[in-house]
């Protein structure tokens, strides 16, 4: 019998920022989830009216910058982020939200 494992090795804040999906649920009990598929991005937030808005399209990623390329408006949205293991802090126009693994 064999037992063999598989891990990941993370290099950079890119990598842990799109080997998992994020999410957040904010004190007006708003969502907001994050999530890489290929070389895509996916950012909505969920409003508690049951409306909700994407941004998603094509991601470009730095260590520290984000900025994905809605496929519905052509425009580009920029953010920049933190990493902390299992917390990442989005910025926008100097907001912050914190979304963690899920």
């Amino acid at each position: 019998l064999v037992l063999s494992g598989c891990t990941k090795i993370v290099t950079n804040s890119a990598d842990e920022l799109t080997g998992s999906k994020w999410y957040s649920k904010l004190e007006n009990k708003n969502e907001i989830t994050l999530e890489f598929i290929d070389d895509k991005a996916r950012l909505t937030l969920s409003l508690s009216d049951k409306k909700s808005t994407t941004i998603c399209g094509l991601c470009e990623l730095s260590d520290t910058a984000l900025i994905i390329h809605d496929e519905d408006t052509k425009i580009p949205f920029a953010f920049s982020y933190i990493v902390h293991f299992n917390r990442v802090e989005i910025i926008y126009y100097k907001n912050t939200v914190s979304l963690y693994k899920s």
